[in-house]
């Protein structure tokens, strides 16, 4: 998906509640329209998504039906929100997953996810909004992370083929958020503000204690030693006792391609 506008999950990026990514990194995506980089968490939500709404549905007994992305919610021109289901007439369904062992570590919904979940209320004008989280067992989890370092669309096919079976075996776990106009209008207002400085002005972001590293890590990398081969290889001559061997011998061996040096190794 490529962004434009702040959308629901932006919104605690953006006020610093976000363990997903950084407001320097939502405003690449959003003046390069670039898609967000899918992982085989992501992969594994989208992969879900159809047998977990059948699933949602049967738990609650209720008709769920798509719901259409609002642009501009409420006139506010740098948004544009979407939602996953919604209980006709009744609240929003804003379906999660969740490893097993990250879910471990919960205390109730995260801040994140009430924040994404106020916002969509705000923009749909629903009563409150239900979020049902499906937590991955961990055999699945290990097949995920073995996935990594695999193609997108090889990582894809291989969890659309485990989806029906991560829906059935996984726990789901139902959280409920309330709709709180005045809150959501404070993150809007404050999404408004940083699209104002960042976006319009174009001020960067502040770095976050993982960018600033990340930028020192690069900054101290120590440059490649330009090495003086013909002092080397004499020096080491004479500390071999070799001194009738010509130097620029033992220079052309150290300064041949890696796979020459190994053939030669092998003979």
């Amino acid at each position: 998906m490529t962004r434009r506008r702040i959308g629901s999950t932006d919104c605690a990026t953006i006020v610093g509640l976000s363990p997903y990514g950084s407001q320097r990194e939502l405003k690449h995506r959003i003046l390069g329209g670039v898609r967000s980089a899918a992982n085989p968490a992501m992969l594994r939500g989208l992969a879900c998504e159809r047998y977990l709404a059948v699933r949602v549905a049967a738990l609650l007994g209720e008709q769920l039906d798509p719901v259409e992305p609002v642009t501009h919610p409420h006139g506010v021109q740098c948004m544009g929100v979407s939602g996953d289901l919604r209980v006709r007439g009744g609240p929003l369904i804003e379906m999660k997953t969740s490893a097993f062992f990250a879910h471990l570590r919960w205390d109730g919904l995260p801040e994140n996810y009430k924040i994404q979940a106020v916002i969509e209320a705000w923009a749909f004008g629903a009563p409150s909004v239900i979020v049902p989280v499906l937590v991955v067992p961990s055999a699945l989890v290990e097949v995920e992370s073995m996935l990594a370092s695999v193609p997108e669309a090889e990582a894809r096919a291989v969890l659309d083929a485990l989806a029906p079976v991560t829906v059935a075996q996984g726990e789901l776990h139902i959280y409920h958020v309330a709709a709180d106009p005045d809150y959501a209008e404070a993150i809007v207002a404050l999404c408004c503000a940083w699209w104002q400085r960042h976006i319009v002005d174009g001020e960067e972001p502040p770095a976050t204690e993982r960018e600033i590293v990340e930028t020192d890590s690069r900054e101290k990398k120590p440059k490649k030693a330009r090495v003086d081969w013909k002092s080397a290889a004499t020096e080491m001559s004479t500390m071999l006792g070799l001194r009738g061997v010509d130097a620029t011998e033992i220079i052309a061996k150290f300064t041949r391609p890696a796979e020459d040096r190994t053939k030669e190794a092998e003979t």
